[in-house]
């Protein structure tokens, strides 16, 4: 394993990452950028889109961290406008990137997904959820058949934007 550890999860969430999990590098600073939105936005949900490379590949690298606004405004849930999920995708496109995924926060709950993530999920992206209060973050990929989310391995990394 190269310098980069894995993030922490929280006492008593659900075991980690399967073997051959697909790798998510989150650089420090893209997460911390992450983290002081979440910190912002409390006690709603933050979200944002994460963009980088590796849409589709065994692993993939996040380069920054794009906020967006919670239209929904809620503690328990967010939404994203599809105008600016277009937006976030033209914005990455002119930097020959891709929308690799999103992120959220769960004010006062652990990063691990909720019944609402399950239903508003799309199969392909990653999910990074952070726990605001413990600062701890954990990647997420909803299942082909949508039965649940696969935990993904989130390493810290190089190569913020």
């Amino acid at each position: 394993m190269d310098e980069s550890a894995q993030i922490p999860a929280p006492t008593g969430a659900a075991p980690g990452p399967a073997p051959g999990a697909r790798r998510v590098r989150l650089p420090k600073p893209v997460l911390g950028a992450i983290l002081e939105h979440a910190r912002a936005a409390a006690p709603a949900e933050c979200c944002g889109a994460l963009i980088g490379q590796g849409a589709g590949a065994d692993e993939r690298r996040v380069l920054r961290a794009l906020a967006l606004p919670n239209e929904d405004a809620s503690p328990a849930r967010y939404r994203i406008a599809p105008a600016l999920v277009r937006a976030a995708e033209a914005e990455a496109a002119l930097r020959g990137l891709e929308v690799v995924g999103f992120y959220h926060s769960h004010p006062g709950a652990g990063p691990v997904p909720s019944a609402t993530d399950l239903e508003w999920a799309w199969p392909w992206y990653t999910y990074v959820i952070v726990d605001v209060s413990r600062g701890l973050a954990r990647a997420w990929c909803l299942r082909e058949d949508r039965s649940g989310f696969g935990e993904e391995e989130l390493v810290g990394g190089e190569g913020a934007t």
